[in-house]
């Protein structure tokens, strides 16, 4: 199965929200929290998005808690993490339906062959 990476970014102008999809790409690399945070970093920086990153929308995986974990020593990405360190992160509230529905399913179709 292919992994995919995408960053949408959320804004209001003139009290209209936009969304503008930033990023949609094949990510070939592990999905590593450290790999994850490159990907993030390179887009802060290449979108100029610096101090400007209010809330942050990511699924329930700890990989994801890890990339967005200010406290990790990566010198070169610390500059551009440390402005999102104020930033909520808000968890996927699809992913946690999802996910609440497999687990319910798969206890229910483990009842059913006892």
């Amino acid at each position: 199965m292919r992994s995919h990476i995408g960053i949408i970014i959320v804004y209001q102008l003139n009290g209209t929200w936009v969304e503008v999809l930033v990023l949609c790409s094949l990510f070939s690399q592990r999905h590593t929290g450290v790999n994850i945070r490159s990907k993030i970093v390179e887009h802060i920086k290449y979108w100029n998005l610096n101090n400007k990153v209010s809330a942050i929308v990511a699924d329930n995986a700890s990989n994801n808690v890890k990339a967005l974990n200010v406290d990790q020593d990566i010198p070169e990405q610390n500059e551009y993490m440390i402005d999102i360190q104020n930033a909520h992160f808000v968890r996927c509230f699809s992913h946690t339906v999802q996910l609440t529905v497999n687990d319910i399913l798969k206890d229910k179709k483990n009842r059913r062959h006892t």
